[in-house]
């Protein structure tokens, strides 16, 4: 596969907040989780 610097659509920048917020957000649901039980 050839790997190319150019990233015309970010995937990069788009993969690093949606890494973030996706952890926060999973982070809280255990939290609310752990409170239920």
């Amino acid at each position: 596969m050839l790997w190319r610097n150019e990233d015309p659509l970010k995937w990069d920048e788009a993969a690093e907040e949606l890494k973030g917020s996706h952890f926060e957000e999973v982070k809280r649901m255990v939290e609310d989780y752990w409170k239920e039980v």
